[in-house]
């Protein structure tokens, strides 16, 4: 189709689209579907009046109620919680029940999330980053998406790559480790 310079909906029961205003004026970096037909999406708007963070409704106008604690890029959504990274490179949990009031903080990561996947009530990140709340988490974390608790799956991977390594040696032949079959 034609560029839009606003945002493009698809009607889902008769695959139809529909343009949202142009309230949506910019650079779309993340989105999210909200359970009602709207959608939560951050963007560097070109209309400066516009917050990079914002909740369409379904009839294409901006949620009056939606006033975050924080601004930043969606990495996930499930339903009545966000999932953003702010330009200081921490994540939050926002309820999007109560308008975008934080649940939690995951203190800075060291480079940005580049990659993301919720899955299990888990969210998955990836990127260049090597700590996460000042603890070592070599370009993977997991995040409990509830309770913003950052788990030790990295540092537990870390560890089971290192013994693999040290099996094998420096040039991935097996070591002779004395062990018996």
């Amino acid at each position: 189709g034609a560029p839009r310079q606003s945002g493009v909906g698809i009607d889902r029961a008769d695959d139809t689209s529909f343009t949202y205003p142009p309230i949506l004026n910019g650079d779309i970096d993340g989105c999210a579907a909200d359970e009602t037909g709207g959608w939560y999406i951050s963007a560097h708007y070109t209309n400066a009046t516009t917050q990079p963070l914002v909740h369409v409704l379904s009839d294409g106008t901006l949620d009056p109620d939606w006033a975050p604690t924080a601004q930043g890029t969606i990495l996930a959504y499930t339903p009545g919680r966000l999932i953003i990274q702010d330009t200081q490179r921490n994540l939050w949990g926002l309820d999007t029940t109560a308008g975008g009031t934080a649940y939690w903080e995951v203190s800075k990561l060291d480079k940005v999330v580049t990659a993301s996947a919720l899955a299990n009530g888990t969210l998955y990140i990836g990127g260049q980053f090597t700590t996460m709340s000042n603890l070592p988490h070599l370009q993977l974390a997991a995040v409990d998406a509830t309770t913003g608790v950052v788990s030790g799956f990295e540092r537990e991977h870390r560890h089971d790559h290192e013994q693999a390594q040290h099996a094998h040696g420096e040039n991935g032949r097996q070591r002779d480790t004395g062990a018996t079959l």
